[in-house]
């Protein structure tokens, strides 16, 4: 390998690097007690069976500003002036056939 192949290798690693710290650090995401509240509610009103229930539990952020969908029924803020937490705002489940208790 030439020294100029090194060189090349070595920026091309170091930009990777920045830009997917970069992007882990822009991530908006739910606090993890909000995130934990709407497990526990999907739990205990059997979320499985939930006439509407596309990715509930199928990853950690319900605001989906993971790539991932977000989870249906949940409205969450957008993360904006740079702030990194988003919250629930609208939480919308009244068709879905709720069963269990609080």
């Amino acid at each position: 390998m030439t020294t100029r192949s090194a060189l090349f290798l070595l920026l091309l690693a170091a930009t990777i690097a920045a830009a997917t710290l970069t992007a882990a650090a822009a991530e908006c995401v739910l606090p993890e007690a909000q995130v934990d509240a709407l497990k526990d509610l999907y739990r205990a009103t059997r979320g499985r069976h939930w006439k509407k229930n596309a990715n509930w539990m199928a990853n950690d952020n319900p605001c989906g500003s993971d790539g991932q969908g977000n989870w249906i029924g949940v409205l969450c803020s957008s993360c904006e002036n740079g702030e990194q937490q988003a919250t629930v705002e609208v939480l919308s489940l009244e068709w879905n056939g709720l069963k269990g208790e609080l």
